[in-house]
């Protein structure tokens, strides 16, 4: 006569086994979650735009760059305005720097302003963008 098993032992191996097989299973999703590549956070930075001056800006020469994020990943970034040979350039707020965070696929427009020095003329400045790290 064969030995029959205790019902509890029979229940006992299935709920292991479906123990097992989801342990088995979150292990390789976070296996393949460690081999993923990182997200990336990239700074796009259009050409100068000539733009007109807002009155009161008293400047004569006013451009406006386009700043993006082309990336996958919010994006802090630093802009500082590059003036160009014998100018001085600067945000329209005064500021030689601004800080920014843009989402992904986010574009922002910012305007700049430009004083010839000793007689010169008006040049477009250069936009320098660099990411803020941990921002």
């Amino acid at each position: 006569m064969a030995k029959e098993h205790p019902r509890s032992v029979t229940v006992g191996y299935y709920v292991g086994s479906v123990l097992l097989v989801v342990g088995l299973g979150i292990a390789a999703l976070l296996f393949t979650m460690l081999l993923r590549p990182p997200g990336t956070a990239r700074i796009q930075v259009g050409d100068a735009l000539a733009t007109t001056c807002e009155p009161g800006n008293r400047a004569p020469g006013c451009f406006a760059f386009s700043v993006g994020n082309g990336g996958s990943e919010v994006l802090s970034a630093q802009c500082v305005v590059v003036p160009a040979e014998h100018t001085d350039a600067r945000f329209v707020t005064d500021d030689p720097a601004t800080v920014m965070t843009l989402r992904p696929g986010e574009e922002r427009i910012v305007h700049t302003k430009v004083d010839p020095l000793s007689g010169g003329v008006v040049v477009a400045p250069s936009l320098s963008c660099t990411p803020i790290e941990g921002g």
